[in-house]
């Protein structure tokens, strides 16, 4: 019997930076809110839901705190946790002065069809920090301008996330988590801003830039490693730069047997290739070096001449990334 040589060549796919690919989101992006949550709640005081109806309707009774919500001083409104089972949380009408709201929850609104915050003819206002679940809608904006949010976690309201209706337009919405039935309503408002520039620093899930908002139904993946979505975009109205967490590719890795096979004999090929995101879906391609594929996971080949043999393996994953070498 003549011998049959098999030179081992590896493709091993994590070696490439575009070789990425997308994550489940919302698992591990749950733990992420469930924190941001925690770490909100220790420090908060319950309120009364709060309605604001005018610039003189900033008054400690409806939650101010002290000023520097900026222009010549006006409000702040913080640290409080409000149950909206009976009202909208906060709710605000026809004002023009700055303030900002943050380190607030606001929840158990959704079964009276309640809002976490519903702004009304407001400018100049900010969101910074605020947790809104189980309510009806998480944020909603009516004929609304200049306003930021920023640093929110909506989620598990029952039908929209964010809101903005008619009327609401240069808003700057980024780096918010948003899981809801709806997370985005797309017929409203227009010419509202979704995401900053790219901008190093750690993002709402932990990622290494700031860009746009975490979207539980964004169904792009990040290709380059960044946590910023760079397929099936904008999301929605237009959120070039969703936030996703970073992943990785497949590393490919093979085992054959006999270690010596001779010529006409069934060589057994068995991947052991793994891959850092366990619930990707990978295909496989073989060269066995003589002419011959295979897109088996664990084929099996014969040799007809002896021979040295160069048997490649690549792994792909459902996005494309794989990275080949010989």
């Amino acid at each position: 019997m003549r011998k049959t040589a098999l030179v081992i060549s590896i493709i091993a796919g994590i070696l490439v930076l575009s070789a990425v690919v997308a994550i489940a989101g919302n698992e591990r992006s749950a733990a992420v809110t469930e924190t941001k949550i925690e770490s909100n709640s220790r420090t908060l005081t319950p309120h009364a839901p709060i309605y604001i109806e005018g610039n003189a309707g900033f008054t400690p009774e409806n939650g101010v705190v002290s000023g520097s919500g900026t222009e010549g001083n006006p409000y702040i409104i913080q640290n409080w946790d409000i149950d909206a089972s009976t009202a909208h949380g906060v709710e605000i009408r026809n004002t023009d002065v700055y303030f900002i709201i943050r380190n607030y929850v606001i929840h158990d609104g959704k079964s009276n069809d309640i809002y976490g915050i519903y702004f009304y003819s407001v400018q100049n206002g900010k969101i910074d920090n605020v947790t809104s679940y189980n309510n009806y809608y998480g944020i909603c904006l009516y004929s609304s301008s200049n306003n930021t949010i920023t640093n929110c976690n909506v989620y598990n309201n029952s039908d929209y996330g964010i809101y903005p209706e008619e009327g609401s337009s240069d808003n700057l919405i980024y780096n918010n988590y948003f899981n809801n039935t709806n997370n985005m309503y797309t017929s409203g408002g227009t010419g509202n801003k979704w995401n900053i520039s790219k901008t190093p620093g750690t993002n709402i899930i932990g990622g290494p830039y700031l860009g746009g908002n975490y979207w539980s139904d964004y169904t792009g993946c990040d290709m380059d490693g960044d946590g910023l979505g760079d397929t099936n975009i904008p999301y929605g109205h237009g959120d070039y730069l969703p936030l996703t967490t970073p992943n990785f590719a497949p590393v490919a890795n093979f085992t054959y047997s006999p270690e010596q096979p001779t010529d006409l004999e069934t060589v057994q090929f068995t991947s052991t290739s793994t891959d850092p995101d366990v619930d990707d879906v990978l295909t496989f391609y073989w060269e066995f070096g003589d002419s011959y594929t295979s897109t088996l996971e664990n084929p099996t080949h014969q040799y007809m001449d002896d021979g040295v043999y160069t048997v490649t393996l690549t792994v792909t994953d459902v996005h494309g990334a794989a990275n080949a070498t010989s």
